[in-house]
């Protein structure tokens, strides 16, 4: 029960949403068909590959706005520790989560206007930080192209 209402309270929101649900009775996949021999908590997995990649998963430190916080709660739950906040808690928390990179990275660009990747570690170019902003400028010049 206690890991249905973990499970179930990081999907409230998209739950309540739902309408004209049915129910497929199709054979499900084994770990080993998906190739996860290694994988013990499903809730841990889903917690640290918001999306469905796979790669090594790092701890990383992101400032999100005050008023998006609830969107971490929402995808991480519990699985998260605020390690810094603005003074009045009104602008911004700084949280710490261990997530796969390689997932994390389209979260971080899904709410990238009001999320930034904060070193942690390593600097320069080898930075998490520095590969998000490459991704960003990537995508930009996408746009850009038009201008031209």
């Amino acid at each position: 029960m206690l890991l249905f209402k973990k499970v179930a309270s990081s999907f409230l929101l998209e739950i309540d949403l739902m309408t004209d649900v049915t129910i497929n009775r199709a054979k499900a996949v084994t770990k080993e068909e998906v190739g996860l021999l290694e994988l013990n908590d499903l809730f841990e997995y889903r917690m640290e590959n918001p999306y469905m990649f796979t790669g090594k998963v790092e701890r990383v430190r992101i400032r999100i706005d005050a008023d998006q916080f609830t969107q971490v709660v929402d995808w991480f739950s519990d699985r998260f520790k605020v390690v810094g906040y603005d003074v009045d808690e009104n602008k911004y928390f700084d949280i710490e989560l261990k997530v796969n990179l390689n997932s994390f990275t389209f979260w971080v660009l899904q709410y990238s206007g009001c999320v930034e990747v904060l070193d942690r570690g390593k600097k320069g170019e080898k930075s998490y930080r520095n590969k998000i902003k490459e991704t960003l400028k990537k995508a930009l010049e996408k746009y850009e192209k038009d201008e031209r």
